[in-house]
């Protein structure tokens, strides 16, 4: 990974591991145009869409990994829930339990 961004000289991802919700906000950028969730449980996803939504811009992306995946039903939840009184409500692309958020 490293070497393709070198590649296309761009600066190099911040990557943080861990939870979302136990970054402090102060660590996320003030502008997201892409975060990927891979969170398997309803509070991590419902976690990472608090954290991250807010900071997002217009047409940013959000990729959920499980999505519609009915081993882990938690993950579906939480986008449902989190996007309910939200633009983008019932607007998720999807693909083989990856789910796809545009920001309106």
């Amino acid at each position: 990974m490293i070497y393709n961004f070198k590649l296309a000289n761009l600066k190099l991802p911040e990557i943080h591991v861990g939870w979302f919700g136990k970054i402090p906000d102060a660590e996320y950028p003030k502008k997201i145009a892409f975060a990927f969730f891979n969170g398997d449980f309803y509070n991590s996803i419902l976690d990472s869409f608090t954290k991250v939504y807010p900071q997002m811009v217009t047409d940013a992306r959000i990729t959920i990994y499980d999505y519609k995946w009915e081993v882990l039903p938690g993950v579906e939840r939480a986008c449902v829930d989190f996007l309910q009184d939200k633009p983008e409500k019932g607007a998720m692309i999807y693909d083989d339990h990856v789910g796809i958020m545009i920001k309106k």
